[in-house]
């Protein structure tokens, strides 16, 4: 629990170039399916990295800066829920799609209540990850790109 009360730096996703891969960290102690996804989102072009739990990827997210986290909701050490909660109560700026069992939609519920951006249910289906992935995807670069318009007009109203 050390690493629950370690501050964490906020992310600067928008910092990078717009045409840059997003960023994913995959937060599953299911070491299997932790790879599996990885290996999907590196097909297509993500930068992706790992942990195994909560505490993990609250390390992770300090030196990896992701935009986007898809973690499992049941961990050991720090469950997905607790990690969501420490994102979101930090102010952490990346989009958080949790993963949850079949049967599991109230527990899905109570993650976008708590500020999940998404949820997938497990066992992943291809094309319903691809789907909420592709969606998630398009709005980190809206965000992104708004950003960047948002701080170039501030900019011409300070000169």
């Amino acid at each position: 629990m050390i690493a629950a009360a370690m501050p964490v730096a906020p992310t600067a996703p928008v910092d990078r170039p717009l045409e840059a891969p997003l960023r994913v960290l995959v937060v599953d102690d299911d070491a299997d399916i932790n790879r599996l996804i990885r290996l999907r989102l590196r097909a297509r072009g993500y930068e992706v990295e790992a942990a195994a739990n909560g505490a993990e990827g609250l390390a992770a997210i300090g030196w990896f800066a992701p935009d986007l986290m898809i973690c499992d909701v049941s961990m050991p050490v720090m469950d997905g829920l607790a990690l969501l909660d420490r994102v979101r109560g930090d102010g952490l700026d990346l989009a958080v799609m949790m993963a949850t069992a079949f049967g599991s939609e109230k527990v899905a519920i109570e993650a976008l209540r708590r500020g999940a951006d998404d949820y997938l249910r497990k066992p992943l289906e291809p094309i319903e990850f691809q789907a909420v992935l592709d969606r998630t995807a398009a709005r980190l670069r809206l965000t992104r790109e708004n950003r960047r318009l948002q701080t170039q007009l501030d900019e011409k109203r300070h000169q």
